[in-house]
């Protein structure tokens, strides 16, 4: 059950996030406990770096469609030829959720990112954080 307790650890996380944010933004807001505030303070700024969010959306979609495959995985009892066609079946979900392009797939990741920390008041995630398509090229003045 180890691998699904990870995958638990990861959606309740994403779950909570919101009450994880607000929490570390009161603790960050403690005078007598510097340790702590100063900790709160980074903790928050680590998970309200839009990488992390879109990151953090990302693994929790994945592992959503992992979870069953891995609680399926761990029985004592497993055929070889239902093993492949689950591991099959989450494969072709996976490619699928990859290779939505036109349908606005990753439009509905960054919503769903920018909807998270909006909800807690942080700063809203900047529109180049996933919409970027080549590296910026750096201007030089002369």
């Amino acid at each position: 059950m180890r691998w699904v307790e990870r995958h638990d650890c990861v959606l309740v996380f994403a779950e909570l996030y919101n009450s994880i944010a607000l929490t570390l933004q009161e603790i960050s807001t403690w005078s007598g406990d510097r340790d702590a505030s100063s900790d709160a303070t980074c903790l928050l700024a680590a998970i309200s770096r839009c990488e992390f969010v879109i990151a953090s959306q990302c693994l929790r979609q994945v592992l959503v469609a992992t979870k069953t495959l891995s609680i399926y995985m761990q029985k004592s009892d497993l055929e070889l030829v239902k093993c492949i066609d689950h591991v099959e079946n989450v494969q072709s979900q996976l490619v699928t959720w990859l290779d939505c392009r036109g349908s606005g797939c990753f439009n509905n990741l960054y919503l769903s990112a920018e909807q998270l920390v909006g909800e807690i008041r942080l700063d809203t995630l900047p529109s180049a954080c996933c919409q970027q398509r080549t590296a910026s090229q750096p201007t030089t003045v002369d």
